[in-house]
C-alpha cells in the first residue's frame, strides 16, 4: 500500500524587536559570593566561576573532583560544585510602570533561585531552556537589587555520559553563559508566533497567542507583512480581532498570489514576516524568518 507523508518544513527564528518589548541587558559585572554572605569577588556575566578563577584549583595530573582519572574526562581549571550567589543593581525607568516585567536567564547549570529587593521570587531548574521569572510585583522604578543563586549540584540522575551534565562532555560549570535580560511588556502583547509554510500551495499559516493582563477585552488590529530577502513586500494583510482577558489564540492563512522561492541548504531563501499589533495604547511587533520547503516520503 502506497503511503505518502507530507512534512512542512519551516525555517524560522524569532527576532527581538524593541517596538514590542523594552529590554534591559544584565550582562556585565556582578558581585559573587560562595557563602551568600561576603561578596568578595567580581564576575563578568555571561561567564563562569572558572573563568573568574574562583573555586578549588585543579592540579594537572591529579584525579578530578569526582574521583576519576583526568585522562578520560575534561577538567575545569578552577572547580566549584554547589551554590554560588550573584548580585547586582539595576535601574528601572519610569516608563516601565504598569508593565509586566520578566527576567530571562539563558544557559544556567542547573538550578537557580531568585530574589529581587530582598523578596523571594521562585526557583527554576532546566539544562535546556532559559530560566524565566516574572518580577512585576518585586521591581520598582529607580534602583533595584537582583540576587541570584546558581547551584550546579546534580539535580536528578542523568547517567554517567549525559551530554547535559557530565565532566566528559561539557564539564560541570557554575554561572550563566547565555543571554540575561529584563523584559517589559504592555498590558496586551503577542506571544509564541509560529509559521507553517507550504511551497506547493504557496501558503503560510501563522498562529500565536495574545496575552491581556486587563480585566476587560480590547478590540484591535493585527497586520501581517511578508517581505523577501531583498526587502520587497510580497504580501500584506490586516485583520480585526478582539483580545479577551487572560489569553486569546489567533491563526490566519496567508495566500501568496505569485510564486515563492524554496529553501534548501544550497539556496537558503528566507522570507520575513512582520506581525504588528495595536490594541489601544498597547502596540508593537514581532518578526519571524521562515522558508518554504515541503518534504515527501513515498512508501515510507
Amino acid at each position: 500500500m502506497k503511503t505518502t507523508l507530507l512534512a512542512l518544513l519551516t525555517v524560522c527564528c524569532l527576532l527581538p524587536c524593541k517596538a514590542q518589548t523594552d529590554r534591559i541587558r544584565l550582562d556585565g559585572v556582578w558581585s559573587l559570593s560562595l557563602d551568600s554572605a561576603d561578596y568578595n569577588y567580581l564576575i563578568q556575566l555571561p561567564g563562569t566561576t572558572d573563568e573568574t578563577r574562583v573555586g578549588e584549583k585543579h592540579e594537572k595530573g591529579t584525579p578530578l573532583h569526582i574521583g576519576r582519572n583526568e585522562t578520560w574526562q575534561l577538567a575545569r581549571e578552577y572547580v566549584h560544585v554547589g551554590p554560588a550567589w550573584y548580585q547586582r543593581e539595576v535601574y528601572i525607568p519610569t516608563d516601565w510602570a504598569g508593565k509586566q516585567v520578566f527576567l530571562s536567564l539563558e544557559r544556567c547549570m542547573w538550578q537557580t533561585r531568585l530574589w529581587v529587593n530582598g523578596k523571594y521570587v521562585g526557583e527554576e531548574h532546566s539544562l535546556i531552556a532559559p530560566h524565566r521569572y516574572e518580577v512585576t510585583d518585586c521591581l520598582r522604578t529607580g534602583k533595584n537589587i537582583i540576587r541570584l543563586c546558581v547551584d550546579n549540584s546534580p539535580y536528578v540522575h542523568l547517567g554517567s555520559w549525559s551530554h547535559g551534565y557530565s565532566e566528559g562532555i561539557q564539564t560541570v560549570w557554575n554561572g550563566v553563559i547565555g543571554e540575561l535580560f529584563l523584559q517589559a511588556k504592555d498590558c496586551i502583547s503577542v506571544e509564541n508566533v509560529q509559521c507553517y509554510s507550504s511551497f506547493k500551495d504557496r501558503t503560510l499559516r501563522v498562529q500565536g497567542r495574545l496575552t491581556n493582563t486587563m480585566s476587560s477585552g480590547e478590540k484591535g488590529i493585527l497586520t501581517y507583512q511578508v517581505s523577501d530577502s531583498k526587502g520587497r513586500v510580497v504580501l500584506k494583510k490586516k485583520e480585526r480581532i478582539t483580545c479577551n482577558p487572560a489569553t486569546t489564540d489567533f491563526a490566519t492563512l496567508l495566500q501568496f498570489n505569485s510564486s515563492v522561492l524554496p529553501w534548501d541548504e544550497y539556496t537558503p531563501n528566507l522570507y520575513k514576516l512582520k506581525l504588528s499589533y495595536q490594541f489601544g495604547d498597547s502596540k508593537g511587533q514581532q518578526v519571524v524568518q521562515f522558508g518554504f520547503r515541503d518534504l515527501e516520503s513515498v512508501e515510507g
